[in-house]
């Protein structure tokens, strides 16, 4: 599996889907032991991760915390061949957003009756 789909299985697992996956593993198809695998390979790395992010103050009203994790968050998206950008969100008193926006590489085949 190329670092990008690790970073990828990481960055899924940061997000809720749980940092180990061991105990689902009871009932998972070989296609997912084999990516809860993967994700346990570096959990060091995901733990770190969560670890910063969730010790910087980023409250709703502390713009630079906000802005703090999006910086954090930025290359990770990058890494995984996300186009990253950040709305500046002062026109509603807040810091903003970071948007990441993935674009197919393949083209799609779309089918229909017609």
């Amino acid at each position: 599996m190329t670092l990008i789909a690790h970073r990828f299985l990481m960055l899924l697992a940061l997000l809720g889907l749980g940092v180990s996956a061991a105990p689902a593993l009871a009932q998972a198809s070989a296609t997912e032991q084999r990516m809860a695998a993967f994700v346990e390979a570096d959990r060091a790395y995901g733990v770190a991760l969560l670890e910063r992010l969730v010790n910087q103050n980023s409250g709703s009203l502390n713009l630079p915390g906000v802005r703090a994790v999006g910086d954090m968050l930025r290359p990770e998206f990058e890494a995984l061949g996300f186009e990253v950008r950040w709305i500046d969100g002062a026109a509603w008193g807040r810091a903003g957003h970071l948007v990441a926006t993935h674009r197919p590489t393949t083209a799609r085949i779309a089918a229909g009756s017609g």
